[in-house]
């Protein structure tokens, strides 16, 4: 894993976080409001050096909104969810 900024960490984990809230990537604008970036390109800066490192894709035709997502090999959350599926299967829930 190569090293990385303070600022690209605190983006990664709001695409994490916004990901794992609304189902699709977040637009440069709101990646912005989020982590207090004052322009656009700056974000779009530091999301091609996540893509770089490997912690993030685009997926889809280029030039859409909201093509941003988390490979799915650094997709912990998936993996979290799929062995939680796996380990409550046939337990019953009584009320």
């Amino acid at each position: 894993m190569q090293k990385y900024k303070k600022r690209q960490d605190e983006v990664l984990n709001f695409i994490r976080s916004y990901i794992g809230s609304f189902g699709c990537g977040p637009t440069y604008k709101e990646i912005c409001i989020g982590c207090g970036i004052k322009s656009r390109s700056h974000a779009y800066k530091i999301v091609n050096h996540l893509i770089k490192f490997g912690h993030l894709e685009k997926s889809g035709k280029p030039n859409l909104n909201r093509t941003i997502v988390i490979p799915k090999k650094n997709n912990l959350y998936n993996e979290f969810s799929n062995n939680l599926n796996n380990s409550v299967k046939g337990i019953y829930i009584y009320d």
